[in-house]
């Protein structure tokens, strides 16, 4: 998970990995921080 905050908007505010979502109908996590400006949707295989 450590490389998704090299692809956010590095700003004073940016924090930590704090949002973890679960989707059963695609069985994907959405991933997000604290102020970051990015959401991710994962699949873990």
């Amino acid at each position: 998970m450590k490389d998704l905050k090299s692809k956010i908007t590095n700003h004073p505010d940016v924090d930590v990995l704090n949002g973890i979502a679960y989707n059963p109908k695609t069985k994907t996590i959405f991933l997000t921080g604290k102020n970051w400006d990015k959401t991710f949707e994962i699949v873990l295989e």
